[in-house]
Parts: C-alpha cells; structure tokens; sequence
C-alpha cells in the first residue's frame, strides 16, 4: 500500500510550526522535536498500512515507555492538531484522533487517549459514548415540555439542564422504569443528600408534574418546601458590598495588570470595570459590548443580547464616554480578530 505521510522531509511539520505563530523561540524547536519523532515512527510503523487509529495506539503505547502521563497527554493533542492541519490542507485523508473525537462525543483529545491506553481500549472507548439526550422513559414528555416552552417565548435553560441531568440518572438506572413521580424523585434526591441537590429536585418534581399533567390530570405538584428554601438561603454566600476605597483599589489594579504580549488588556478590564460598576451591566452584557455600540457623538450606549432578549440603549455619563474615547483612540487598529468595521470587541 502507497505510504500515507505526506511527504520525508519534513516539509509539512515547517508549515504546520509557521502556522501556529508560536512567540516564544523556543517553542518552535520543541515541537518540531515532537512531531519529527511522530513522523519518524509512522514511516516506520507499518508501511503496508495507512495513518489509522491502531497507528496512534502503537505510537502512544510505545510513547508511555518513555515518557510520564501527563506528557504523553500533552504531546498527544500536539500531533492531533498537526494531523488537523494536514487534513485541512489535505495532504492526509482523515485524522483518526478528530475521528474517535467525533463518533465517541468527545470535545477534547485526553479521554480519547487516555482510553487507547487502558487494557481493553475497545471498552473504554464506549464507555465514554455519551448518553442520548432525552433516552430515558421520560425523556420524550420532558423535551415535548422544553419544546412548548420555548415556543412560548421562554429561553428555559436552567429547567432544561436539570431534566437532562435527571434523564441521564434514569438511563443508568433501568431498573425506575415505570416507577411513581415521588419515588424517582427520592431515589434522585438520595444522590448527593445535600441542600442544594433537595431543592434542584423539588424544583424539578414541580416541573415534570407540571408537563405530566397535560396528560394525567391527577399527577399532583409536590408543594415546595418552605424550610428548605430558607436553610438553602443561609447556607448561600452574602453578596458583598464594595466601598468607595475598595473600587479604587479594583479599577487600579487593572490599570496595572501585567500583559507585556496584549498592551490592551489592562485598558479593556479596566474599561470593563467601570461599565459594570457606573450601568450596573450583567457579565454577558459587558462582554457583548462593541465599539460600534458606543455612540460618543450623542452620549449614548446600545446594549444588545440582554437576560431577556430586549434591546437597551442609555445615556452615558461623562466618566464612561471619556473613557469609551480612550479606549477607541488607543485600539491598535488591524491587530484585532474581526474585520468588521467599528465592530471591534471590548474583550483583548
């Protein structure tokens, strides 16, 4: 069978290190080291067999004889992006590692191999396939539920998560099937017998009884338990209120905040920090924020992608538009990731 890798000098691992744009000198050197040694023993693997996932499984294997865990995990994501590369640019038919990624549900490289590793990789590869959403006996009148609310208008996350969370506990407990709402709901309530997990399960036995009842009339709403609400609300953390000194102290320390490779940053938290504390704008607000939102010529901010999908626009205090101006005078034009014109992000 023709050799799979691209080609014997090297020449694609040069393109793959210019690409990545590395800052520190030394970087370059590292991972060509790396990736030379990968080459080197995918030319000398198999040369009847292709660039497939028992030639990565050979290569970890013999990797883990020489070289600790963690850095094997390391130098794994190293040759996964490479292989990423090549395929992209294609030079190479397919990345077995993006494969595995794609067909187990997995975002990152480590589980993967970490799995390659074990005794039985077959086995541990499965176990880490993900549970289907909604697969439970439940899980279709949950998502008929979240699908009418939304449908109303209501974003419904938060209820979401929780029935996905508790679609996966009947998934791995079979043996609930058909059993009553009450004692799902204990044996959930059981695992982890804390505060916080009571009242999620409270609030989620309201809201399935909720979406029950459009087709068992009789389904009752458990009441919410009063008691339990207010020992959840002790245990809570306070919300602390910042002085006047303290805010002084926070908005100088960003000014101050060392990025020697991103001059902007300290400018942009700092920015940030006094939208916050000046328009009271939540975290999501703030980081939405660009500078075509900022109108300096009649004083006011448009904030868009609010909690509740509506549109904002303010008028700025003198303080915010000062510093709106020196933020946009100081923006180093053409060194930003978006190309649409004053459209630039607050976040550096």
């Amino acid at each position: 069978m023709k050799r799979i890798w691209p080609d014997a000098d090297g020449g694609c691992i040069e393109r793959f290190i210019v690409e990545l744009g590395a800052r520190n000198a030394k970087t370059p050197v590292v991972y060509r080291c790396i990736l030379t040694g990968f080459q080197r023993f995918v030319m000398q693997y198999d040369r009847r067999r292709s660039l497939d996932q028992e030639t990565i499984k050979a290569w970890l294997h013999e990797r883990i004889a020489q070289w600790p865990l963690h850095i094997v995990f390391h130098r794994a994501r190293l040759v996964d992006r490479l292989l990423d590369f090549l395929e992209s640019e294609g030079s190479i038919a397919s990345n077995p590692l993006h494969e595995l990624r794609m067909q187990y549900g997995q975002r990152t490289t480590t589980p993967i191999v970490r799995a390659l590793l074990s005794f039985s990789s077959e086995t541990a590869l499965e176990a880490l396939r993900p549970l289907p959403r909604f697969g439970s006996f439940l899980g279709p009148l949950m998502l008929y539920h979240v699908t009418l609310m939304r449908a109303m208008g209501y974003r419904y996350e938060t209820p979401a998560n929780r029935f996905l969370c508790f679609d996966r506990y009947l998934q791995k407990n079979p043996h609930l099937e058909g059993q009553p709402l009450a004692v799902l709901l204990q044996e959930w309530r059981a695992i982890p017998p804390t505060p916080e997990h009571a009242w999620q399960c409270q609030e989620l036995g309201r809201d399935l009884a909720r979406a029950w009842r459009r087709f068992e009339p009789m389904i009752p709403v458990p009441k919410p338990d009063r008691r339990l609400c207010q020992q959840l609300k002790q245990q809570r953390r306070r919300p602390h209120i910042y002085t006047e000194q303290e805010v002084q102290h926070l908005l100088e320390t960003a000014r101050q905040f060392p990025s020697p490779h991103a001059p902007l940053r300290p400018l942009s938290l700092y920015t940030m920090l006094v939208l916050a504390y000046c328009t009271g704008l939540r975290l999501g607000e703030i980081v939405g924020l660009n500078l075509g939102d900022v109108h300096l010529d009649v004083g006011e901010i448009d904030i868009r992608e609010t909690k509740f999908f509506n549109y904002a626009a303010f008028e700025a205090m003198p303080i915010r538009l000062e510093l709106d101006h020196e933020y946009a005078s100081s923006e180093p034009r053409g060194t930003m990731l978006t190309s649409r014109p004053a459209r630039h992000s607050l976040d550096a």
